[in-house]
């Protein structure tokens, strides 16, 4: 429904200013209101929540049967004084008196025809009691009309600002890849080839226990919470060994993170990842990273949560960027040490920005494979 200050102004530059162009913008932008409330009309008339907002039982109908049958009223407007047509007749006087009200005068202006003839062919013995429930009630149908339009704007312009989101999101993660990418290569001088290669084994090796631990981390505290279809969208993925795919991840959760600062976290977590499982193997490097998203995303240390704390000093790979042990064993082929999965809490693992930095760092993984 267009603002009706707006077309209110228009008509009032019409008149003074006699333009053509004007007067046909204002003559689209009426249409345009009254379509929006005939259409609407159209689409509720047997809407049950409506029709117990009304107080009289002839409004929500009566406005059906003339939005329906405006040609024929407006050609042939005596027919209003039989059946069917006659048990809205209260109605159509009432908006005949009212036609120059600024909520409905536009809305009316393609009844106009049949609404004079009302107007001075019916007399208006009305009761005030009866008046005032239909003008009520006229008054609530374009309010509810009003507001939908409102919701409507405002769920629109939510999904853009949603698909916006993602598509920051997605462009920074293929920033900070590149960077990372490249920071690899730059910390081997001279192409150390069997240290890059044995990291993309180790990549690759801890892309397939990355995306299992976390889905089976997830799926598990999703199935011991009570609202199944909450989380729907985000089984659906798990189900589907979709966990690295982000925009599939962030369009199934039930609300998006706010992942702004989260980008060269990320790519730092992501180059410390070969270090991490060579040098204290998978479950320990499993726990690292987790800790690493907590401390990242700024949620609750591993010390606040009851996990045990790791004092061991990872500045060697942290400022490095290489693996800290190249020569040595990769610690994931061996017996693995006797090393617990921290526990984490429902409230940590199910927050939709833990979800989404999972997916991200798993999707760094996959493109560093595909690229080697």
């Amino acid at each position: 429904m267009v603002p009706y200050e707006l077309l209110q102004d228009l008509n009032r530059l019409v008149c003074s200013s006699k333009n053509k162009k004007i007067e046909s913008l204002f003559i689209k932008l009426a249409s345009a209101d009254e379509n929006s409330f005939c259409d609407w009309i159209l689409r509720n008339h047997r809407n049950s929540i409506i029709e117990r907002e009304m107080s009289s039982p002839v409004t929500l109908d009566g406005f059906h049967y003339l939005i329906k049958n405006q040609d024929s009223l407006n050609d042939t407007p005596t027919q209003i004084l039989f059946p069917p047509g006659k048990v809205y007749l209260e109605l159509y006087v009432l908006l005949a008196l009212n036609m120059d009200h600024e909520k409905l005068k536009l809305t009316l202006l393609p009844f106009n025809k049949f609404l004079i003839f009302v107007k001075r062919g019916v007399r208006d013995n009305i009761e005030d009691e009866v008046k005032d429930k239909i003008m009520t009630d006229v008054s609530t149908l374009f309010d509810m009309c009003e507001n939908e339009r409102l919701e409507e704007e405002e769920e629109a312009e939510r999904l853009e600002e949603e698909r916006l989101e993602e598509e920051r999101l997605e462009e920074e993660r293929v920033h900070h890849e590149r960077i990372s990418l490249e920071e690899m290569h730059e910390n081997n001088p001279g192409g150390n080839t069997h240290q890059q290669m044995r990291s993309i084994a180790t990549y690759r090796f801890a892309f397939g226990y990355l995306a299992q631990s976390w889905t089976n981390l997830i799926k598990d505290h999703i199935q011991r919470q009570n609202s199944p279809e909450y989380w729907s969208g985000v089984m659906n993925i798990l189900n589907s060994y979709s966990l690295h795919r982000t925009g599939e991840v962030l369009s199934s959760l039930p609300y998006i993170p706010d992942m702004r600062d989260s980008g060269s976290e990320c790519a730092r977590i992501f180059a410390r990842i070969p270090g991490y499982f060579q040098m204290y193997g998978k479950t320990a490097a499993y726990n690292l990273i987790n800790r690493d998203i907590f401390g990242a995303l700024k949620m609750p240390t591993a010390q606040q949560t009851g996990h045990h704390q790791d004092d061991t000093d990872y500045s060697e790979f942290y400022e490095l960027g290489r693996d800290p042990n190249p020569e040595g064993p990769t610690r994931h082929d061996e017996d693995e040490e006797e090393e617990e999965l921290d526990e984490m809490a429902s409230e940590d693992v199910l927050e939709c920005s833990f979800i989404f930095f999972t997916s991200m760092i798993l999707a760094q993984i996959e493109e560093l494979i595909k690229q080697h």
